[in-house]
């Protein structure tokens, strides 16, 4: 049995054979606390090298390799820290708090444990973990995955529609809506741009779940499960298992990710929750008109955002992107002037509503 040295006192906790923790805590705050200490312990290193991914970062720690720069231009293009400030500014209050003693916990934990040697070698310096970090792991983790690939999906549809696919074929795959399509606007965008392709470079599995009602069980009680298709063999493993005991005899035990407060599956005495992906159709893409720093709508010139990033990269060097985004948050993807392709992103608006 260890101790961990809480802001209200000890808090005892346990590890099992495989280093699954158990913390005994006497209500949610605590145990909000407890989860960041754990997580920093045990899995810091990760924790920055997600926050470093985050902010477009990955070929300052690897170098200018093609999955680092494919990461780094997804993360700047989408601009996934767009909001976030105005977001935790715009929280609940309770909600706020709740997640800001999770960071205290990884900030006692990371403070308690030192700096790890992997971190020292990438020359990573430390982070002071805040809510609108967690936000933004949460975005990121939310994006790069199954979500990055919807827009695959479409890309190849916007192409073969702009090669001159079949009629009959379009109907066939697209249904009425195919008679609404405007295929001038779509042929006259060029969808090879590598710019275009702002997600992971290897498709990753799916997942799926079910759950029986207890009338159709054995012993009456109901069976809920979730299977995410992970590789088990990364290092270190995508999601956390904690087990969480309450004072007044209650408990919360699945699994977290490092770096939120979240149970993003579990069970306590009376609920049990899991999640699946399930493939809703909140990635769009456009055919937006450029000119200059303007993009039209309708019969209006829009002024786009512009911005020009340096990008350092490991071992010497940098790189300047520009990056042009409506103010709705769609990314141009493709230089100059003309048609290119619009990527939006429904996971960038009202970024603290996922939260509540």
């Amino acid at each position: 049995m260890g101790v961990l040295q809480g802001p209200r006192g000890p808090i005892r906790f346990e590890r099992d054979d495989l280093g699954t923790p158990t913390l005994f805590v006497r209500d949610e705050a605590e145990s909000a606390w407890a989860r960041g200490h754990v997580h920093a312990t045990d899995r810091l290193v990760q924790m920055h090298l997600l926050h470093a991914l985050a902010h477009g970062r990955a070929m300052e720690l690897l170098g200018d390799r093609r999955f680092a720069r494919r990461v780094d231009r997804a993360v700047r293009t989408l601009d996934l820290q767009a909001g976030l400030d105005e977001a935790v500014a715009a929280m609940d209050p309770a909600l706020r708090g709740w997640i800001e003693t999770y960071c205290q916990g990884v900030r006692a934990g990371a403070a308690d444990r030192g700096r790890p040697l992997p971190l020292r070698l990438l020359g990573v310096a430390p982070v002071r973990w805040s809510v609108r970090d967690v936000l933004l792991v949460y975005r990121v983790l939310s994006w790069f995955g199954l979500t990055s690939t919807t827009q695959v999906a479409k890309l190849a549809v916007a192409e073969l529609l702009a090669e001159g696919v079949d009629p009959s074929a379009l109907e066939a795959f697209l249904g009425p809506r195919s008679a609404h399509l405007d295929l001038d606007a779509v042929r006259a965008v060029d969808w090879h741009a590598d710019e275009a392709l702002v997600g992971m470079p290897v498709l990753v599995g799916g997942s799926n779940g079910f759950a029986i009602a207890g009338d159709r069980t054995v012993n009456g009680g109901a069976i809920v499960l979730a299977e995410y298709h992970m590789e088990i063999g990364r290092l270190p493993a995508g999601l956390y298992p904690v087990d969480i005991r309450y004072d007044d005899g209650r408990y919360l035990c699945g699994m977290s990710a490092p770096g939120m407060p979240y149970v993003l599956a579990g069970r306590t005495r009376d609920t049990a929750w899991a999640y699946t992906f399930g493939r809703a159709d909140n990635v769009d893409v456009t055919v937006e008109t450029v000119q200059g720093d303007r993009v039209r709508r309708g019969r209006r010139w829009l002024d786009l955002r512009v911005r020009h990033e340096e990008v350092r990269i490991r071992g010497g060097g940098r790189v300047h992107w520009t990056f042009r985004n409506l103010p709705d948050g769609t990314a141009v993807l493709g230089p100059g002037d003309g048609a290119h392709p619009g990527l939006r992103w429904r996971g960038l608006d009202a970024a603290d509503a996922d939260h509540q």
